[in-house]
C-alpha cells in the first residue's frame, strides 16, 4: 500500500459528526483500507471528545496510511488531557479510552500540540517502527478531569 495521506480543519458541533464519519470512510475506502469500521470508531471517539469537551470545538483530523500502518491524529486547542472514566453497566459514557486501547492494542498516545493544545495519535494495523516509537514515548492519561 502507498503512502497517503489526508487532513481537515473543521469546528465542529453535534450534526457534523456524521458528515466527517462519511468524508474520512470515503477516504479510506479509496486507500482499500480494510479494517475501516475500527477506524472510524477510532475517529468517532475521538471527534466526540472534541465536541463534548473543547470549547470552541475546533481540531484537526489527519490519516495517514503508509505500508499496513494506518495513523491517525485529532488536534485541539485545549490542553486538557482525556481521562478515563470508570463505565458503570449503565451509563453511556466512559468507554472511550477503553475502546481505543482495544481497537490499537494499546498503540496510542497524547503529546502537547504546537500551539498549546493537544495531539492524540493512534495506530492501527501491522506493527511498524513508527508503533514502537509511539509505544515507547507515550504518556500516561493524567486523573484530571476532561
Amino acid at each position: 500500500m502507498a503512502d497517503h495521506r489526508f487532513a481537515l480543519e473543521l469546528v465542529l458541533g453535534p450534526a457534523e459528526l456524521s458528515s466527517v464519519r462519511h468524508i474520512a470512510r470515503a477516504q479510506l475506502d479509496h486507500w482499500g483500507w480494510g479494517a475501516a469500521d475500527d477506524a472510524l470508531t477510532i475517529v468517532n471517539e475521538l471527534l466526540t471528545n472534541v465536541v463534548d469537551h473543547v470549547p470552541g470545538r475546533w481540531c484537526s483530523l489527519r490519516m495517514r496510511c503508509e505500508e499496513a500502518t494506518l495513523h491517525i491524529q485529532v488536534a485541539d486547542a485545549w490542553p486538557r488531557l482525556p481521562v478515563r472514566r470508570p463505565a458503570d453497566s449503565h451509563s453511556t459514557a466512559g468507554r472511550g479510552l477503553a475502546l481505543i486501547d482495544e481497537l490499537t492494542g494499546q498503540r496510542w498516545r497524547v503529546v502537547p500540540g504546537p500551539h498549546g493544545g493537544k495531539e492524540i495519535h493512534c495506530l492501527l494495523g501491522a506493527r511498524c517502527e513508527d508503533c514502537s516509537e509511539v509505544n515507547a514515548s507515550r504518556r500516561p492519561i493524567r486523573n484530571s478531569a476532561l
